[in-house]
């Protein structure tokens, strides 16, 4: 993750309009970690402290595989 004040990584893609959101994660056409419950299921938002929150209904997923390209 980036520290605060710093700036954040661009996801390519077209940001979808605020009054016409989709139905599930507004990410779900640009997140290389899309699956088909992503366009169906509104993530919910979860609490990682110091102000931090997250909506991935993959989050789990997404860390393991994060860490494991860390690694290789």
């Amino acid at each position: 993750g980036s520290a605060r004040g710093q700036r954040l990584v661009t996801i390519a893609g077209t940001v979808p309009e605020l009054v016409d959101l989709p139905a599930g994660c507004p990410f779900a056409g640009r997140c290389r970690y899309t699956v088909a419950e992503c366009h169906s299921t509104r993530p919910p938002a979860m609490d990682m402290g110091d102000d931090h929150t997250v909506r991935c209904i993959r989050l789990d997923a997404v860390a393991t595989e994060l860490q494991a390209e860390a690694a290789a």
